[in-house]
This record gives C-alpha cells, sequence and structure tokens, in this order.
C-alpha cells in the first residue's frame, strides 16, 4: 500500500460515525502516513545529495590521481604546487567523511522507515479487529 489510506477503505469508520475510538483510528492512520511520508521525502533528499556527493568525489579523485602522477614525472617543476595538491586532497578528505556520514545518517532513515510501517501495519491491523 502506497500512500495515505483512499476514501474507499475509511469508509466503514465514516458508516458507523464518528465516535470517540474511530477518530482516534482515524487520527492515528494519519499521523503514520504523515511520519512514513515525511521520512520518505528525507530518504529521497539524502540519496540525491549523496549521489552528487559521490559524483563530485569522483572527479575530484580522478583530477587528485592525474595531477598526483604529474607531479612525479616532473617533480621538481611541482614544488609550487604541493601545497595545492595537500589542499585538494584535505578537501577530498573531508568529502568522503561528508559522504560516510550522510550515508549513516541515509541508514537511519531507512531505519525509521522501517520501524514505521510495522507501526502502521499494527494500526490497519487493530482497524481490522474493530470493523470485524
Amino acid at each position: 500500500m502506497r500512500g495515505a489510506p483512499s476514501e474507499e477503505t475509511i469508509t466503514p469508520f465514516i458508516a458507523q460515525g464518528f465516535n470517540e475510538a474511530n477518530t482516534k483510528i482515524l487520527q492515528r492512520i494519519r499521523k503514520a502516513w504523515n511520519k512514513v511520508t515525511r521520512v520518505r521525502k528525507e530518504c529521497d533528499e539524502l540519496k540525491d545529495i549523496k549521489m552528487t556527493t559521490d559524483e563530485a568525489l569522483e572527479r575530484e579523485t580522478k583530477k587528485a590521481r592525474k595531477e598526483e602522477c604529474s607531479r612525479n614525472k616532473f617533480r621538481g617543476a611541482f614544488l609550487g604546487s604541493s601545497n595545492e595538491i595537500k589542499l585538494r586532497k584535505a578537501e577530498r578528505d573531508k568529502s568522503r567523511m561528508e559522504s560516510m556520514m550522510l550515508e549513516d545518517k541515509l541508514k537511519s532513515c531507512q531505519r525509521v522507515k522501517r520501524s514505521l510501517k510495522k507501526q502502521l501495519n499494527k494500526t490497519e491491523e487493530n482497524m481490522l479487529i474493530i470493523i470485524d
């Protein structure tokens, strides 16, 4: 099931009336779906950021390798640029750390998403029990 419950699935609750128990269940369902939607959006955003960061990191790594190869060939000519290469390596290392942090955050979001799905399934089971 993707997205919030449709009007057709909520109709049995509406047909039974808006008593306190049905209203609370509907509120819990809506709240759970809002959390799932929000977490899904955050995960998608983190995936996009991670992809962009990984691509930039790959480009910078290739660039740094080329520069290092050239530097090794003409070591004397590149003495002045060694500071720049050190700075680029530092930036690359920083990007790697940020990428690792984003991966951890993405994994955390995915864990929260799974937890919310379990919670939603329990809520749906309770709904079915109440309907029957």
